[in-house]
């Protein structure tokens, strides 16, 4: 019986060391009692250690909750001495009852993306300042009528004159603020942007982790291109083969040794296509020789994405 019982543990830490994503085994107190490699790549976590330790502090009650209900699924910052990350969690708990395996899965890039869109939506400077002269030049306009009407309530000659083009400034400037917040909420052309063109260009969007797909989608969106998203490689790479003509750029993902992205690129990079290439990458002179290769760094910086995106594609 034992050897069966030895045999199971043996499978189970064999399950555990090649699962892709982060394993912790902790008691029930969370001092750690083994991790993968996947887990020690991300926390640097050693046999012994507190995980407990390793999470922020306004996230302990949280991961209090998680350890009591594997059902839940949540998202957690860990403090790290390599700076912060956010995960997303879950727990189960072994038979015996004292011990639990947390599962971790970094989310910090998409957590990161996500903030930065949506940053990137908040009104521009530009559109602020315009509401503003607009509201200021109809409050003192709307102020100048109710001056004169309070001095004689019944006008007429010149006087109704001088109110009725007063009148007109009131209801051009609320025109224009109305027409501004128009824009904005329809998320067409600012006034600080260029006018949409008749033929938007193609970007086409590769990465196998589909809420960073989503993400550089709307970025793109944003910038008035035309997208096509593929999660899958091998989908994508079909894709740009027939239809090569119409794709103006492509971004990819590329995750150092990450399963079959070298080949990807490289696939991408060797089709008679006139597209760039954009790869968000760790790595730089992977692809230095590449003349269509263009790398934007990662951790993705929508800011840079862009610069990068807009120099390669001048409408």
């Amino acid at each position: 019986m034992n050897g069966a019982d030895d045999q199971t543990d043996a499978g189970l830490d064999q399950l555990i060391h090649v699962a892709p994503i982060g394993v912790v085994i902790v008691t029930a107190d969370l001092t750690i009692l083994a991790a993968n490699v996947h887990a020690i790549e991300l926390t640097h976590c050693n046999q012994g250690d507190s995980f407990a330790s390793l999470v922020h502090r306004d996230d302990k009650d949280k991961l209090g909750n998680l350890l009591e209900d594997p059902a839940l699924t949540s998202e957690l910052r860990l403090d790290l001495e390599a700076g912060s990350k956010t995960v997303e969690i879950r727990s189960a708990i072994a038979e015996s009852g004292d011990r639990h395996a947390i599962f971790l899965v970094d989310i910090s890039e998409r957590v990161a993306l996500g903030r930065q869109l949506q940053s990137s939506r908040l009104p521009s400077r530009k559109l602020l300042y315009q509401l503003n002269v607009a509201a200021t030049t109809m409050s003192g306009y709307a102020e100048l009528i109710d001056l004169m009407l309070d001095e004689e309530p019944i006008v007429s000659g010149e006087r109704l004159n001088v109110i009725r083009r007063y009148h007109r400034e009131v209801r051009d400037n609320l025109d224009t603020m109305l027409r501004l917040l128009k824009i904005e909420r329809e998320g067409g052309r600012r006034p600080d942007s260029p006018a949409i063109p008749i033929r938007r260009k193609q970007v086409v969007v590769v990465d196998d982790e589909p809420a960073i797909a989503e993400f550089i989608s709307e970025l793109m969106k944003g910038m008035k291109f035309r997208v096509v998203t593929f999660t899958d490689a091998a989908e994508a790479l079909s894709f740009l083969s027939a239809e090569s003509d119409g794709v103006d750029l492509v971004i990819t993902d590329h995750v150092p040794d990450g399963p079959g992205d070298l080949d990807f690129t490289r696939s991408v990079l060797a089709l008679p296509a006139a597209f760039p290439v954009v790869i968000c990458s760790e790595l730089e002179g992977e692809f230095v020789d590449a003349p269509r290769a263009y790398v934007c760094h990662k951790p993705i910086d929508i800011t840079e994405l862009s610069r990068i995106v807009a120099d390669l594609i001048p409408e």
